[in-house]
């Protein structure tokens, strides 16, 4: 049996995309559960699943083996030790479910959905159990929701106190009608059209009446 691949090196094909490598190592992964759980029939379907992607990832073809020959000196424990800080497919799901559950407790803590952030949290602790994320935000959600009721309570008390101090305009001033007394109430009505002024006519007569005048003074006057 040739030397096993050191742990955290992809020992097969590295020239495969990231991509690829990380299904292979996933699915081997989840292929070695199978292995321990007896399920050798699936075992040997996820084996030769893995080879037709990567013919080179020697680990597949060692399982194999060992799967048709419990008796083939292959260290099963060796190729655990591969892939044993590779996530198996469910786990990946698992994995991005804890996250957007976790963006969501937090959206709803910001908002102040208290309910709806508590109960995001409370799915991500039933798949990831000891979540320290999830926990804070279940426990400080818990204690916003319980002071909720004081903190509405003070806020409309203070709301109170403020109208009651500071009335509202239109009832803090009193109406013109009300302050001017009721013998300046009524008002002659305000005429804003001009005098009439002398027309030509009136100056006509004016000169007419000067001349007379004149003419009646110098008839009193002693003859020379």
């Amino acid at each position: 049996m040739g030397a096993q691949p050191s742990p955290g090196s992809y020992p097969g094909n590295a020239s495969l995309p990231r991509e690829v490598k990380e299904k292979i190592l996933s699915t081997f992964r989840h292929t070695l559960n199978l292995y321990s759980e007896g399920k050798l029939e699936d075992c040997l379907i996820g084996c030769d699943f893995i080879l037709k992607m990567d013919a080179r990832f020697a680990p597949a073809r060692q399982l194999m083996e060992k799967a048709r020959n419990p008796n083939a000196e292959i260290d099963v424990s060796q190729l655990e030790a591969i892939v044993a800080s590779t996530p198996t497919r469910q786990e990946r799901v698992a994995g991005a479910d804890v996250d957007r559950l976790l963006v969501r407790a937090v959206e709803s803590f910001n908002a102040r959905d208290f309910d709806a952030a508590i109960a995001a949290a409370e799915q991500v602790l039933a798949v990831a159990p000891g979540s320290p994320d999830a926990l804070e935000i279940l426990d400080k959600s818990e204690q916003k929701k319980a002071a909720e009721p004081v903190f509405d309570g003070c806020r409309r008390r203070a709301l109170a106190a403020q109208v009651h101090a500071h009335p509202a305009p239109l009832r803090r001033i009193r109406p013109l009608r009300q302050a001017v007394p009721p013998r300046c109430r009524r008002l002659p009505p305000r005429t804003d059209s001009p005098l009439p002024g002398p027309n030509h006519t009136d100056r006509h007569r004016s000169a007419d009446e000067r001349r007379r005048r004149h003419r009646q003074r110098s008839s009193h006057l002693p003859k020379a």
